[in-house]
């Protein structure tokens, strides 16, 4: 990871007093330091924490004490699984358990929202931190169990890790082959009883949410877990090669899908939902949608050569739970002129899922093309549109539903993107820059003001547009701006969080923000109105537009001033090569450069 991207992550991370910030910075100093002129010196930052004593943190609200000379620090930042905290989505009143708690990262999260959490972590030294903390942030809910999970009850040997990763203590000493040759200095003999045993002695009749770390113990703690995983709904599992194969067979026999797939070394994280209905079924007309009061969901999405992402799409479009008042009718795929075997991989799906359907455009032609394409065809009461390189996060489907059935009158809502992590600079700008938008965009729709829909997860009723103008490069500023003009307020959905992907360098970062420029400008020409934007905001009402910037610095200092150093040169240059391609009547491009 680059110098800046490794540092960027730990910056969520806050000191607790004085005395926490100068043992922090210094080590974020010293590993500066050392990534650019010793990078074989280099490990993690947690190592260069000095003092004896325990570091203090925080991180989201929660407080942390972590080890120095330890990647303690280093599990806890937001270059550790990314993907998968971001998934773990925990509402208010859930029951969770986590297996193999470390210090407490997913459970002490959890807590601040759920009913009850289970807390599973036989490592002595990792159980002592890992109580500290629960008492730290006094929390009542959080359950502690200081044994290990497995097969069947006894006593088993306890592989204990060392500081150079704290988190891979195990009782199968196998896992630590896979890691490279990195033998445990040391063993303690643990108690061990089953997931199945655990529920039945706290009386737990549902869990919403399981977590399972148990470097390479995992097959013996799925098998220990059958009348526990009937009554889960979300879980998080973390394979490895030699146990991936096993695992699958049995979460797939317990009813659950693959929703997302965080590659890692050695190891990987699954995150699976319980599916409601398996095997899938073919869809319902309109007329037999069930009762009166149920709306039928089309979903469509526009793909241009995105054979590599879109099974990522469908197995996330799988697991959705949709709301009680809605069906979902049909899954739409306009390819259009693509290269790569899309099309094939589409076919390939229609097989397992009989509600997608394939529609052919031989010619690329620009989304527009592809929108009215699905806008003449579609059959819903509600049309979703999703971007062919995203990926919906559990919940998301029904939570931007919901604004249509808790408001009749909404014809427009839209998702919370927030993108993909690739480990360069550029995700340093667009997490900032992601972020500020949702904000704007959360901000103005709760004013009744909002005039913006973001077109990588949006929803319109139907009857709403039946066609959108040929050459559109913004299709979602476009419906945005359109519904204001007809009176109608965008609705923001926070819970409905999407995966994006993002340019993979900043010369690709400021293409694509120069074609978002424009197409806004190619709004106002059509609409007469532009959509708001923060940067629209900054002059039309500054202290609105203030305020959402201050939140913003508040909640993460570091970054949005990094942001700004950074995000400023490179935005006045999108805006001047933006204005000077207007100047020079260049027309717009109806179909854009892929993300690069």
């Amino acid at each position: 990871m680059p110098v800046g991207s490794s540092i960027r992550a730990y910056l969520g991370l806050r000191p607790r007093t004085f005395r926490d910030g100068i043992r922090l910075y210094t080590a974020y100093a010293v590993s500066i330091l050392l990534r650019t002129l010793a990078r074989s010196r280099f490990g993690s930052v947690g190592f260069w924490v000095r003092g004896n004593t325990n570091l203090g943190i925080s991180l989201d609200g929660v407080r942390f004490d972590v080890r120095p000379r330890t990647n303690d620090l280093d599990l806890l930042s937001s270059k550790h699984e990314p993907l998968a905290t971001r998934s773990f989505q925990v509402a208010p009143g859930d029951v969770v358990v986590d297996v193999g708690a470390h210090i407490g990262r997913y459970a002490l999260k959890a807590a601040t929202k759920a009913s009850t959490v289970i807390a599973v972590e036989p490592d002595p030294s990792n159980f002592r931190l890992l109580e500290r903390n629960v008492r730290l942030n006094g929390f009542s809910n959080v359950d502690l169990v200081p044994q290990a999970l497995s097969s069947g009850l006894g006593t088993r040997v306890l592989w204990l890790a060392t500081k150079g990763n704290t988190g891979t203590s195990t009782v199968d000493p196998d896992a630590f082959g896979a890691r490279g040759g990195i033998a445990p200095a040391k063993s303690v003999h643990v108690d061990t009883l089953t997931l199945d045993d655990l529920v039945e002695s706290v009386g737990l009749t549902r869990i919403d949410w399981l977590k399972v770390d148990v470097e390479g113990h995992e097959i013996s703690v799925l098998e220990g877990a059958k009348a526990a995983l009937r009554i889960t709904r979300a879980m998080i599992l973390e394979v490895n090669e030699s146990t991936k194969g096993a695992c699958q067979q049995i979460v797939g026999s317990a009813g659950f899908d693959l929703c997302l797939v965080e590659e890692g070394r050695p190891s990987t994280n699954w995150v699976l939902r319980k599916r409601k209905d398996a095997p899938s079924v073919a869809p319902k007309p309109v007329k037999d949608a069930g009762t009166a009061k149920e709306a039928c969901v089309s979903i469509a999405i526009c793909a241009y050569n995105e054979a590599r992402r879109l099974p990522g799409l469908f197995r996330s479009i799988a697991t959705q739970d949709l709301p009680p008042q809605f069906v979902l009718d049909e899954i739409l795929v306009v390819a259009s002129g693509c290269t790569d075997g899309t099309e094939r991989v589409v076919e390939e799906w229609t097989k397992v899922e009989p509600r997608v359907a394939l529609i052919r455009e031989p010619e690329r032609r620009g989304k527009s093309s592809a929108l009215n394409l699905i806008l003449a065809r579609f059959r819903g009461d509600i049309l979703v549109l999703v971007n062919a390189d995203a990926c919906l996060l559990p919940g998301a489907l029904s939570e931007l539903l919901v604004a249509f059935e808790s408001r009749p009158g909404v014809d427009v809502a839209c998702g919370f993107p927030m993108p993909e992590r690739s480990g360069s600079v550029v995700t340093l700008v667009e997490d900032v820059w992601w972020r500020l938008h949702n904000r704007t965009l959360q901000t103005l729709a709760g004013l009744g003001a909002g005039n913006h829909c973001c077109d990588e997860l949006m929803a319109l009723r139907r009857g709403f547009a039946d066609s959108i103008p040929t050459g559109v490069v913004n299709d979602g500023a476009y419906f945005g701006v359109l519904a204001a003009r007809r009176g109608v307020t965008v609705q923001f959905a926070p819970g409905a969080k999407v995966l994006v992907a993002i340019p993979e360098n900043l010369l690709g970062l400021l293409r694509q923000r120069r074609r978002i420029l424009r197409g806004h400008r190619q709004v106002f020409e059509m609409l007469g109105a532009s959509p708001f934007t923060l940067q629209g905001l900054a002059r039309t009402q500054p202290t609105l537009a203030a305020q959402i910037l201050a939140a913003e610095l508040i909640g993460h200092p570091g970054q949005t001033l990094a942001f700004l150093i950074l995000a400023l040169p490179l935005e006045g240059i999108a805006q001047a090569s933006a204005v000077l391609a207007r100047v020079r009547h260049r027309d717009f491009p109806a179909a854009w450069p892929m993300v690069d």
